[in-house]
Formats: C-alpha cells, sequence, structure tokens
C-alpha cells in the first residue's frame, strides 16, 4: 500500500481541498475521493528520493507493455463484448476467452483466469483489472468502473476496443512518413563515411604519386575522412551520449513548443495529439466521469509536453470558474477553430459532442498533413542523399581527369 497526495474540489461549494490517502493504486484514491463527495483533480503517489527511480522505472514499463499489447487487448475488449450482449455472464464470458487464447497470448490467458476468479470470488471487474497494471491503464479501469455503475458495460467495451485500435493509428503513419526520409539519410551519411575513409584515401595515394595536385573539394573530404578515422571512438561515444539528452531536451515544454511550430510537421503533432484527446475526454465524458476527472485521466496520454501541461491546468482552473476555451487560448498553443467549437459547445452545454466533432476533424486533417509531410520529404532526402554522394565522386573524378592529362 501507498501513500498518494490529492487535490479535489467539493461537489457543493468547488472549494479546492488537498490530503493524503493511503491506497494499493489512484483509482482506488479517485474512487474513495467520490464517495466522499469530492471530485478528484490531481492524484499523485508519494515516493521517497532514495526510491523514487525504481517506480518511475516500473510505470515507464507497464506504459510500454500496455502499448506493445493493444493489439490483443482490441480483440479481448470486442469479444467480451459480444459476449455480454449475447446474454452470456461476466465470469463465463472473461472464461471463454481465457481458452481462446493461444500462443503469443498465453499471458493474456492468465489474466483472464485470474479476472474470471476474481469476480467469481465478489469483486468487481473494475476492481480486478486494477491488479493487472501491465494490461489495463487508468483510463480503462474509469470507463469500465462507470460502464458497471450505469449498466452499459458492453458499449463501454466497445468504445474501449476502438479506442485502443485508434490510439497510434496516426501516430504510426507520422513514425513512418518520417522512417524513410532518416533511413535514407542514414545510409546516405554511411556511404560517404565509407568512401572516405576507405575508397578516397586510396585513389590520393595513386594521384600524390603521379604528381597530381589534390582539388580543395579532395583534400576537404581526406582530412574529414582522418578525422573520422583517428577519432573514431570518441564519436561514437559522443553520439551515444547525445542521443538520451537530445530525448530528454525535446520532451522539456519549451522545445514542446517549438517542435509545434514546424511547418507541417508541428501542425500535424497538434492535431493529432489534440484530436485524439478531444475524443476521448468527450468518450470519458459519455461515460458519466465528470469533466475535472476526465481532463486529470487524459492529459498524462497526450506525448507533447506543452500540450500535456495545457490540459493538466485545466482541472483547477474549472474549479475555480474559468472557461476551457479561454484558458486554453492564454496558451497560445491552439488553432483559432478549435477554440471556438469549444466555446459554442460550452455555451450550449453539450461540450461532449463539440468534442467529438472537434477530435473527428482533426485526425483526418492531421492524417492529410501527414500524408502531405511524407510526399514533401522523400523527395526531398533524396535530393540530399544525391547531392552527398554526388559531391564525393565529384572529388574522386575531378583528380583522375588532372592524372589523364599528366600522362
Amino acid at each position: 500500500m501507498s501513500v498518494f497526495r490529492y487535490t479535489a474540489s467539493e461537489a457543493a461549494s468547488g472549494r479546492v481541498t488537498r490530503g493524503e490517502l493511503a491506497a494499493d493504486s489512484a483509482a482506488q484514491v479517485r474512487a474513495a475521493l467520490r464517495r466522499m463527495g469530492l471530485a478528484p483533480l490531481r492524484v499523485h503517489e508519494l515516493r521517497r528520493k532514495q526510491n523514487s527511480e525504481a517506480p518511475a522505472l516500473k510505470a515507464a514499463i507497464a506504459r510500454l507493455a500496455r502499448s506493445r499489447r493493444r493489439s490483443r487487448l482490441v480483440e479481448f475488449y470486442e469479444n467480451l463484448a459480444a459476449l455480454i450482449e449475447s446474454g452470456t455472464p461476466l465470469a463465463e464470458s472473461i472464461d471463454l476467452l481465457s481458452g481462446a487464447q493461444k500462443g503469443s497470448a498465453a499471458a493474456l490467458s492468465t489474466v483472464c483466469r485470474t479476472l474470471a476468479e476474481d469476480i467469481r470470488g465478489g469483486r468487481s471487474l473494475a476492481g480486478a483489472m486494477a491488479d493487472h497494471g501491465d494490461w489495463f491503464g487508468p483510463i480503462d479501469l474509469a470507463l469500465v468502473r462507470s460502464a458497471e455503475e450505469s449498466g452499459q458495460l458492453p458499449r463501454i467495451l466497445a468504445d474501449l476496443a476502438e479506442h485502443h485500435g485508434r490510439s497510434d493509428e496516426l501516430r504510426g503513419r507520422l513514425a513512418g512518413a518520417l522512417a524513410y526520409p532518416i533511413l535514407l539519410l542514414v545510409f546516405g551519411a554511411g556511404v560517404v563515411v565509407f568512401l572516405t575513409t576507405k575508397t578516397l584515401p586510396q585513389l590520393a595515394g595513386v594521384l600524390v604519386d603521379g604528381g597530381v595536385e589534390l582539388p580543395r573539394a579532395t583534400a576537404m573530404l581526406l582530412a574529414f575522412g582522418s578525422a573520422i578515422a583517428r577519432h573514431w571512438p570518441w564519436l561514437a561515444a559522443a553520439l551515444f551520449c547525445l542521443v538520451p539528452v537530445l530525448i530528454y531536451a525535446l520532451r522539456r515544454p519549451a522545445l514542446a513548443r517549438m517542435r509545434l511550430r514546424v511547418p507541417l510537421l508541428g501542425p500535424a503533432m497538434m492535431r493529432s495529439q489534440v484530436g485524439s484527446a478531444s475524443l476521448l475526454i468527450a468518450r470519458l465524458l459519455d461515460s458519466g466521469l465528470p469533466l475535472t476527472e476526465a481532463l486529470a485521466l487524459t492529459a498524462p496520454t497526450i506525448p507533447n509536453a506543452a500540450l500535456r501541461d495545457a490540459f493538466a491546468s485545466l482541472g483547477e482552473e474549472l474549479t475555480q470558474g474559468g472557461s476551457i476555451s479561454a484558458h486554453l487560448k492564454e496558451t497560445s498553443l491552439f488553432e483559432p477553430v478549435f477554440l471556438r467549437v469549444l466555446e459554442v459547445g460550452e455555451a450550449r452545454g453539450d461540450l461532449s459532442q463539440a468534442l467529438q466533432r472537434i477530435g473527428a476533424r482533426y485526425r483526418s486533417s492531421a492524417a492529410r498533413l501527414i500524408d502531405r509531410l511524407a510526399a514533401a520529404l522523400e523527395p526531398a532526402a533524396i535530393l540530399v542523399l544525391a547531392v552527398m554522394i554526388g559531391f564525393v565522386v565529384y572529388a574522386a573524378i575531378i583528380p583522375m581527369t588532372r592524372l589523364g592529362s599528366a600522362l
């Protein structure tokens, strides 16, 4: 059992209160706060400094495990929803799914058997799922818990299947659009390094023996290749250290804001992440969760640090009587169309529908921007590769022509 510090608002007065609770998970703390008549805004575990790295690493590993198991979760939720709609009891449905898992899905089979046993023992589905954090995240638990309370479990399970099925769709498309140009440039850099460290020095030796003066381009490439050959261990170590530093720096809010301003790439990232977050908040609102809790659950799922901080700070803003659109406008991160749709949705009292509309539109727009980005990057990478290799070939051919003239 761990100690959690929480920030919550009183349902009647809206006054913000803070405190600490002991529980097994953050989901249990949120459930306890709701029973006390409080709306959770933020819940985080208190850790001792000397042990802070291990839980953080454990949570990161759990998130990575869940991302790798999304395809299996989609199938699990879809099949479970179908069985429950057919009238099969919940425990029996999960038992049937445990027998249907074969081969690489044996781990899910074990999870299903454990879930069925816990449900027969009197636990709720959400409570049983909470013991398997490497499979079911906070959003899954919140939606399933709300579904059990409202009696809409099949519909929510189908929604979860759709959510997990689409969660990485645009991110995968963006990674695919960037992967080919990056691989092309890495391959080109490798070819250039090989030519300047292996082939060109041998050719230069022949030219020097023939009394041919090396052109400036050839001399520059030889100096470049010689430096790499002499200092390659240090260069490799510097590159090895630079990668994690660069990843850490790109996650900082300041650089996260800069990434959103990059032509094509920035708008694609912003619309993809904001669209997914909008659809998720709408789904949580439709399941009966209050807006503050929906924001608290959604914010950690947003990859960009600047966007994540903007959504995370909305909870406290709302408890003070603020407006969603007004607060997001102050961050200067969001487009006027998005802010206007939220403003109209707030005024009409149909925020969930407004978020669904703008979320679906943003995801479609992000897909088009990613296609345009891929169409622009591929020829640009080929052009850069051609210039790199062409310069090396030029530096090798010019001395050879001089040698032929001298002979």
